[in-house]
């Protein structure tokens, strides 16, 4: 699974700054449509909710809205998975 560096906002209030994100992007090869979804880890000081929209921006300049479909929380944080919500561009 593909990985960089990104931001999660919630308007314009960043969550989490310059976090691993592992993304897939995959493209349905009869009708062409992508698909794109991943996880990253947020510290136990940020706080996140089921649903959204939320802001993901890669460092590589790709940004799209995001929405939370499972949270796992830890001692140190919790693991987030989401799925993307229009295009990833």
């Amino acid at each position: 699974m593909p990985q960089s560096y990104g931001t999660i906002k919630e308007d314009d209030r960043v969550l989490q700054e310059n976090i691993l994100i592992w993304f897939e992007v995959t493209q349905d090869q009869i009708s062409g449509l992508k698909d794109w979804y991943g996880s990253f880890e947020l510290s136990s000081s940020s706080h996140i909710e089921l649903g959204g929209p939320y802001r993901l921006s890669l460092s590589d300049g790709r940004s799209g809205d995001i929405l939370i479909s499972n949270i796992q929380i830890g001692g140190t944080g919790s693991s987030v998975q989401f799925q993307g919500s229009g295009p990833l561009e």
